[in-house]
């Protein structure tokens, strides 16, 4: 299916509230993203395999999610604030992942499982996890991820119970460059980078406190590299966000980020994605991307910790030492251990680690470091 997708978005819209019995979807600003990107599909030239279904069926469960996410806040009733909240931001493959599930093990922390992300709801005690269909459900769906596409799992590790990126919930919003960074998009992602998103931030922040409810005292730490354009609409709602911003060489990162795409754009896409056309995209992507993050991080520097990957492999809990002393967190013995405990257990299981000889997809590492000259030495120290 090569056009045709913005014609279905009522049908989706149906069939998202038949699958649910629900019918609100509340603040109707997410219609004008989901149309957006519907258009974007509908001019990509991309054909689609099994009828579009690999484009419609993700977007059709997210509708439903929508629906029962709303519906779960309207009956949790008042919820409890997002304060302080700790973002890990950067560009894709910086280390994120890592440093946000060290973080969710401070005792004082929560974090975004991947479940309770693909389902919201108010976190059950940890005990009951096993047995919540949800849950089940989700580590289902993981698992055959794995044996779909074992390579995207090898490069970002996930789990139902493991922290996860924010666009599970975003993407509820349909305003995030999850959508667009690896994919032929650029209309979708021009209209994304012109948008106010602090609607789809409120939301977000809605469904925060609803996952938080039965956890109300703890921090929450999040991470997703699909904020990094996004951080102006992000800080007007959560102002007093403190974010951990991670730096890696362009020549690594934009390589390893092509190589997981590759290994997943033909479940998506079906086979012959043109890799070699497809990276220079995402260089592109990844190019504007940052321009707008360092643009962000100049008007924002108090809020902000910058960190390499190369620091924080060598000695992540000095890093988390040093973040916590930056936005004035202390860390007591409890926190140390906990997170000491963490390092012991995961500490170098070499995800991500830099490529030697020759760059993939006809990428050039002389080429990357002139485009991105004004980047060079933020990754390397």
């Amino acid at each position: 299916m090569k056009t045709g997708f913005l014609a279905q978005d009522e049908r989706l819209h149906e069939e998202a509230m038949a699958a649910t019995g629900l019918s609100d979807f509340g603040d109707p600003t997410y219609r004008e993203g989901l149309r957006q990107l519907l258009a974007a599909r509908d001019a990509s030239g991309v054909n689609y395999p099994h009828d579009g279904e690999t484009i419609l069926g993700p977007i059709r469960q997210t509708l439903a999610t929508r629906l029962v996410t709303l519906e779960r806040i309207k009956q949790a009733g008042a919820l409890p604030p997002v304060t302080a909240p700790i973002f890990v931001l950067g560009l894709p493959r910086t280390g994120t992942t890592a440093m946000q599930r060290l973080l969710m093990a401070d005792p004082r922390h929560q974090g975004l499982e991947y479940w309770l992300g693909e389902k919201p709801k108010p976190r059950p005690p940890r005990a009951d996890w096993a047995v919540d269909p949800d849950f089940v459900a989700c580590r289902e769906a993981v698992s055959a991820m794995a044996e779909a596409a074992p390579v995207v799992l090898k490069l970002h590790p996930m789990a139902a119970d493991q922290g996860e990126e924010c666009r599970l919930v975003m993407e509820q919003s349909f305003g995030h460059s999850s959508f667009s960074l690896v994919a032929p998009l650029r209309p979708y992602q021009d209209w994304l980078f012109a948008a106010d998103l602090a609607p789809h931030y409120q939301h977000f922040k809605r469904v925060l406190g609803l996952i938080g409810a039965n956890d109300p005292g703890k921090r929450w730490v999040l991470k997703c590299p699909h904020h990094a354009p996004q951080v102006e609409s992000l800080l007007r709602v959560f102002p007093d966000a403190r974010i951990i911003l991670m730096h890696r060489p362009v020549e690594e990162l934009i390589p390893s980020v092509s190589q997981l795409a590759d290994a997943f754009l033909a479940l998506v896409e079906g086979p012959g994605v043109d890799m070699v056309a497809r990276a220079a995209l995402i260089a592109e992507n990844l190019d504007l991307t940052l321009r707008r993050l360092l643009a962000a991080r100049e008007a924002h520097q108090a809020q902000v910790f910058d960190l390499t990957m190369k620091r924080f492999v060598a000695d992540p809990l000095a890093a988390v030492e040093s973040a916590y002393a930056h936005f004035g967190i202390a860390m007591d013995e409890s926190r140390r251990a906990a997170l000491t405990a963490w390092v012991a257990a995961n500490h170098g299981a070499g995800h991500g680690a830099p490529a030697s000889g020759p760059l993939p997809y006809g990428l050039n590492r002389d080429a990357l470091r002139e485009r991105f000259h004004y980047y060079q030495g933020h990754g390397d120290g």
